[in-house]
């Protein structure tokens, strides 16, 4: 795709105009909706359990795995020790997210559960679920710097995996 001079210059106002439109429409104040509000931190409680099943199945499938290379040096090997507390931090980050859905299916079912209660609850579990995925991301993505440096810099040829 081909774009001219004067077409790029107008890239950056257009971009603001248009993000500019978006926040016009957002709903204001007046018309906050609480139930709203709650069904979209459930959601998104939701999605981040579904992405840390989705990463602890793909954990399990590396360490089970045969159709990679897979190091013979006991220090690159002590780094799948990493897993269990990856995996741990993937199970808090779950665990929170199934309390929170508790925590909304009480406000939805229970008149004891008053609103304020019912959203600090909410707030805190969704921060820890998400302090703990970052956690877990954190531990494997060290692994995978580990991993790929000792396969970039390795000097033979490794036997793969059996």
């Amino acid at each position: 795709m081909c774009v001219d001079r004067d077409t790029k210059a107008l890239l950056p106002p257009l971009l603001m105009l248009s993000a500019l439109c978006c926040f016009a429409q957002a709903p204001g104040g007046k018309d906050f909706d609480p139930a709203k509000a709650f069904e979209a931190t459930v959601s998104y409680s939701q999605s981040l359990t579904e992405w840390a099943l989705l990463i602890f199945g793909g954990s399990v499938v590396i360490v089970v795995g045969t159709s990679y290379v897979r190091p013979r040096k006991r220090w690159v090997r002590s780094t799948y020790f990493l897993f269990m507390f990856g995996w741990a931090c993937l199970g808090l980050s779950m665990y929170y997210g199934s309390q929170v859905q508790r925590v909304y299916l009480a406000h939805l079912w229970s008149s004891e559960v008053s609103l304020s209660e019912a959203r600090a609850t909410i707030n805190k579990e969704t921060f820890m679920q998400i302090k703990c995925l970052k956690w877990a991301l954190g531990v494997f993505g060290t692994w995978l710097w580990v991993y790929l440096c000792w396969w970039i810099l390795q000097k033979k040829e490794p036997a793969s995996g059996a």
